[in-house]
């Protein structure tokens, strides 16, 4: 039953992709320079390898990066790096929550993500 499940989903998703084939690498490209302009170097690995598993087709691999600890689990994930900036940090945000937004349109958001978005949202007044 959950095998069914994830496979429907993954459907979904390549569907998504096939219709909007730039999305993902836009976003996570500019989450990727975030990172790197802000100096994040370890937490732009994470995106970067998230944009390589798309080019190389490994769409399983991504779908669990994306929705893994790396992005979303506690210290150390990339939704909580630190910018000192406030307008790194308000971009950085605009494209987190631009992320989520189409995780959710392409049907592989993971449980426990929504309310970063709705934290995020709140920050920026949104």
């Amino acid at each position: 039953m959950f095998g069914f499940y994830r496979r429907k989903n993954k459907n979904k998703f390549l569907i998504y992709l096939k219709e909007n084939p730039d999305d993902y690498f836009n976003i996570l490209t500019s989450l990727s320079d975030i990172l790197k302009r802000t100096k994040n170097f370890e937490l732009s690995e994470v995106t970067d390898e998230l944009i390589e598993l798309l080019k190389q087709e490994k769409f399983d691999e991504f779908i669990k990066l994306i929705n893994g600890v790396d992005m979303w689990g506690g210290p150390g994930a990339v939704w909580e790096v630190y910018i000192e900036t406030a307008s790194d940090e308000k971009d950085f945000q605009r494209t987190i929550i631009s992320l989520i937004d189409l995780m959710e349109r392409a049907k592989i958001l993971g449980s426990g993500i929504k309310p970063i978005r709705r934290l995020f949202r709140k920050e920026l007044g949104l």
